[in-house]
């Protein structure tokens, strides 16, 4: 909003309460397992990908500014952060 002086001012404009959301979270994980009987113990094998296909998932925000659009209008930007993405692990546990 123009001041007299020259100047710009933001007026704020309070919505709605939790109206606005993430982008809706998706996730493949796979998990394969292998046990090997030997004498006296055993072996188990483990293979696993979480986020298989790699979604990029909103976690959190991070912060809020304000940035000038084209029409030189003020409008809020959310910094978001996401949740980690494709994560391959292996291991094995031997009992006895």
């Amino acid at each position: 909003m123009p001041l007299p002086g020259g100047g710009t001012t933001v007026v704020g404009v309070v919505g709605e309460r939790n109206a606005d959301h993430l982008a809706p979270y998706t996730r493949v994980d796979l998990r394969a397992n292998r046990d090997v009987q030997l004498r006296n113990s055993r072996i188990s094998f483990y293979l696993e990908v979480t986020n298989l296909l790699n979604s990029k998932n909103e976690c959190c925000i991070e912060e809020f500014h304000l940035e000038q659009d084209r029409n030189a209008r003020v409008v809020l930007v959310k910094e978001t952060s996401y949740w980690l993405p494709m994560l391959p692990s292996f291991g094995f546990q031997w009992e006895f």
